[in-house]
């Protein structure tokens, strides 16, 4: 029997180490919101989770519609000007994607990240042809830690 095999890769920390560059623009942004967020309350509440959840926990209050819309976009722009000159992808990944194409495995990217900060990373990488499938945070209606992403892809 012939199974397909596939492999989904997430974008922050799989792909590139973009982690320590959402902090900095996370800081720079709640800073001008007042904010200061200790560095538990930072870990805890920030990594893999959608803007939709950090801004909402960190501005103690329900954040949503087009006020979610243009905070996010506020952060995520910060994000990629701090990002844009340190792209490069976590060692061995290129590698191990061709390695994977070559032995016929299907490929594809599910980010809760928005598509524009994904579209900055593949404009870099030598990866959007070797993906079957690309979805970012526009593509779902549920975010992470639902599966939508993934099941999706």
């Amino acid at each position: 029997m012939n199974k397909e095999i596939a492999v989904i890769f997430d974008m922050d920390g799989v792909i590139c180490h973009t982690n320590p560059y959402h902090s900095l623009a996370f800081r720079e942004f709640f800073s001008k919101w007042n904010l200061s967020p200790t560095e538990e309350e930072f870990a805890e509440h920030m990594f893999g989770k959608s803007n939709s959840y950090i801004l909402s926990h960190f501005f103690n209050r329900p954040v949503a519609g087009e006020e979610l819309t243009l905070l996010e976009n506020e952060k995520e722009a910060l994000f990629r000007k701090i990002y844009e000159p340190h792209i490069e992808p976590v060692t061995g990944l290129i590698d191990f994607i061709n390695d994977l194409k070559d032995h016929h495995v299907k490929l594809a990217v599910a980010t809760s990240a928005p598509f524009a900060n994904l579209d900055l990373i593949l404009k870099e990488l030598p990866l959007r042809d070797k993906m079957s499938s690309i979805l970012a945070s526009e593509d779902v209606k549920k975010h992470k830690p639902n599966p939508e992403v993934y099941l999706k892809s």
